[in-house]
């Protein structure tokens, strides 16, 4: 036999060992980790002095840990202590909880808990948008907050409902807790919207078409659009831009139905059009490939896109359906007359604010010439908007919310 083979049959025997004289004692709970080490060092004929000389253990040390009075012993006393008793070291650690205090248990439980916290929020910037409002150094105010918020009954319940990170990392940083904060809320906000309506394609196509003309109602214009997709199956919202997010929307898919977020980041109003087109696109050409990764970010970091040519895809796509393809020539020669543009936006049924968006796509160096024909996005998202939901007392206000802007009453007729 080998020696690996022959230690392998004395730590089973010690084991079988102990859970005898437990069963025989009648323990519910495992002996305390002292006791343990006693019983086997007596039977091995040894003396206290010698086992502690054996395992070179300062005596006094020794009998503080037997009296229940040293209450933090260094890490190598258990490993020590491992290795007599001839289990794992992560066994005998766990073990020896049993016999610590109840106070040090739950500072031990805390320090597990915080730990969880600082490793899955970015703490920092959760504060600075006010999703946390306590003292920099209140963890357990932090964690009651989550649990409040999510309606958890354990910290650790989080890790089934966190939305994973479509790339991994060596390290995680702080954008990366942001990012998958907000997917979180996000996906949790739409998974109990639950649109009842089927997802219609065709349906979906048409409607489609009518985004270059209701986006001359600036003011009622798209929470038509987004009424009458919700009514195909396509749910869209609008919440507040999250800090240290950069994302500008995005696309879940949803018990087979697909999902659409617009962040107002920039808030301007063409631009909330066009991210709406961009993410309809990848639900056009990449349904079932978004349904396997249950979501996509429209974001500025390049590790979350899809290849370069489909986005550069998408961005046409987008393009196009507010402006063909034969309008640039004209577009590019009369940019600088305001009045021809407008005339032109009139004659192509598109909102001026949308061709000069589209202009500025491939002249960013003239941005400061036309930035002021960019309106913003206020007057658009006033009815449409749930704003900073992180801030709400829980997640089901804001979902009560946009339940709320679905209801064939909150879009006027006319």
């Amino acid at each position: 036999m080998s020696e690996s083979d022959h230690m392998e049959e004395k730590s089973e025997k010690a084991d079988g060992n102990l859970m005898a004289i437990n069963s025989i004692l009648g323990y519910e709970v495992v002996k305390l980790l002292a006791d343990q080490v006693i019983e086997k060092y007596e039977n091995a004929g040894l003396s206290g002095n010698q086992f502690c000389k054996m395992l070179n253990i300062k005596r006094y040390s020794w009998k503080r840990f037997v009296d229940g009075q040293l209450q933090k012993p260094d890490l190598s006393l258990l490993i020590k202590l491992a290795h007599f008793l001839e289990q794992d070291e992560a066994a005998v650690i766990d073990l020896y909880k049993h016999s610590i205090s109840n106070e040090e248990r739950k500072a031990l439980d805390n320090a597990k808990r915080y730990s969880f916290i600082a490793n899955h929020f970015d703490l920092k910037n959760l504060r600075k948008i006010k999703f946390f409002t306590s003292p920099a150094i209140d963890f357990e105010a932090f964690e009651n907050r989550i649990k409040a918020f999510f309606s958890l009954d354990s910290i650790y319940e989080y890790s089934n409902i966190e939305v994973p990170l479509l790339y991994s990392r060596t390290k995680r940083v702080s954008s990366d807790k942001m990012l998958q904060f907000w997917n979180t809320l996000i996906r949790f906000e739409l998974v109990n919207i639950d649109n009842p309506n089927p997802f219609d394609r065709d349906r979906f196509k048409t409607i489609l078409a009518l985004f270059r003309g209701a986006t001359r109602d600036t003011e009622y214009g798209l929470s038509k659009i987004i009424q009458a997709l919700y009514e195909c199956g396509v749910t869209v919202i609008v919440q507040s831009y999250v800090a240290n997010t950069s994302i500008r929307g995005a696309t879940f898919i949803i018990k087979g139905k697909p999902n659409i977020v617009l962040t107002n980041l920039g808030k301007r109003y063409a631009t909330l059009w066009q991210v709406l087109a961009h993410e309809s696109y990848h639900i056009l050409t990449k349904f079932d490939d978004l349904a396997r990764r249950t979501y996509r970010i429209n974001g500025d970091d390049k590790e979350l896109f899809d290849s370069e040519i489909e986005e550069e895809a998408a961005d046409q796509f987008a393009r196009q359906l507010f402006l063909d393809d034969d309008k640039f020539e004209q577009l590019e020669r009369y940019i600088a007359s305001e009045a021809v543009l407008v005339q032109f936006a009139q004659a192509w049924n598109v909102h001026p604010s949308l061709i000069y968006n589209i202009y500025l796509k491939n002249h960013a160096d003239e941005h400061f010439k036309y930035a002021k024909y960019l309106i913003p996005s206020d007057v658009t998202i006033k009815n449409l908007e749930v704003k900073e939901p992180w801030k709400k007392q829980n997640i089901q206000v804001p979902i009560d919310e946009i339940k709320k802007k679905f209801s064939p009453e909150a879009v006027p007729s006319q």
